[in-house]
């Protein structure tokens, strides 16, 4: 989601100070909250999905081809892991 709102931009001018509070509003809304290792999942959860769709790629008929496409969610997962605090405000 943070590719889809703002793709054309490189991922540390998202608006990562925004995610606490769209966590909170999630709790709110779910009337359940999250445990602590589920806070500290967040970051390494959200890193690994674009890890795991290019893991997948290597099953296609053209995997070069479909990791070129998955450059900028590597590139975030890569930014992400570099920087843990960004998604805890």
């Amino acid at each position: 989601m943070v590719l889809a709102l703002q793709g054309h931009q490189v991922p540390e001018s998202f608006a990562w100070q925004h995610v606490p509070r769209l966590v909170e509003e999630y709790e709110a809304h779910a009337n359940f909250r999250l445990t602590a290792e589920e806070r500290k999942a967040l970051l390494p959860y959200t890193a690994a999905m674009p890890l795991y769709a290019a893991a997948l790629d290597g099953f296609t008929n053209d995997p070069a081809r479909q990791i070129r496409g998955r450059l900028p969610f590597l590139r975030l997962s890569d930014w992400l892991l570099a920087h843990p605090a960004a998604m805890t405000g």
